[in-house]
């Protein structure tokens, strides 16, 4: 029985699990050497551009954190809401660079969307800014946080505010879809059956509604791929 499904969001539009991240994957390599790995491809749908990834999809679940922590001095975020937050937080912190890069251009990227919240992100989210931020390297100052927001808003220069506003809304949108329907789908590939593009596992409820369920271990997607070296 499947246990996720894929689909396609903007990384920007999903949030960190964890307050602190390494600089570096499992095999040293650098996440900013990374960054320069992640291929845009032409898009499709809503999306001006699809990133393609060196390295096997993130895991995301939609999720209401039950509690904020505040362990690097950054103030604490009320969640108020649920958001889809990643599983691999080294590899949406390489998404969401490779995506500012391409601001205000609509990014999206495949995603594998878990049916339930797994005990593993359950465990280790420690977010105090509800997944918005993220400390980088290994002492914990606050001029090593990560805000995508900030790597998109220029200190100077003219910006383009039509493109601003529909890369803003499309994000918006991302942020807000609940259910699978909702989602943006892979586009079916030549000869694919019902279960959609090559490769993709069978859909689940197509209406069902991602947002507090939890798994036990044994629900749980094991995402140690050929490229392992480069799991977050």
């Amino acid at each position: 029985m499947p246990v996720y499904e894929e689909k396609v969001i903007s990384p920007l539009a999903v949030r960190f699990s964890q307050e602190h991240i390494r600089t570096t994957f499992r095999n040293s390599l650098p996440l900013d050497d990374v960054v320069a790995l992640v291929e845009p491809q032409e898009g499709f749908g809503p999306y001006d551009v699809v990133l393609k990834a060196p390295f096997p999809n993130i895991e995301v679940a939609r999720w209401r954190p039950s509690r904020s922590k505040s362990q690097y001095g950054m103030a604490s975020t009320p969640e108020d809401a649920v958001h889809w937050f990643a599983k691999d937080n080294r590899r949406l912190y390489v998404l969401q660079r490779a995506a500012t890069k391409l601001w205000p251009k609509k990014v999206g990227v495949e995603v594998d969307v878990l049916f339930t919240v797994p005990s593993e992100l359950l465990k280790k989210y420690d977010s105090s800014t509800a997944g918005l931020f993220a400390a980088l390297g290994e002492s914990h100052c606050k001029s090593c946080i990560w805000n995508w927001m900030s790597a998109v808003s220029p200190p100077s220069g003219s910006i383009n505010m039509f493109l601003e506003k529909a890369a803003m809304r499309r994000l918006e949108l991302d942020d807000s879809l609940c259910t699978l329907t909702d989602l943006v789908s892979l586009p079916r590939a030549a000869g694919a059956g019902a279960a959609g593009a090559a490769g993709a596992p069978a859909k689940g409820s197509e209406d069902e509604t991602f947002t507090a369920s939890t798994s036990s271990g044994e629900n749980e997607n094991d995402a140690n791929e050929e490229n392992a070296n480069l799991e977050a």
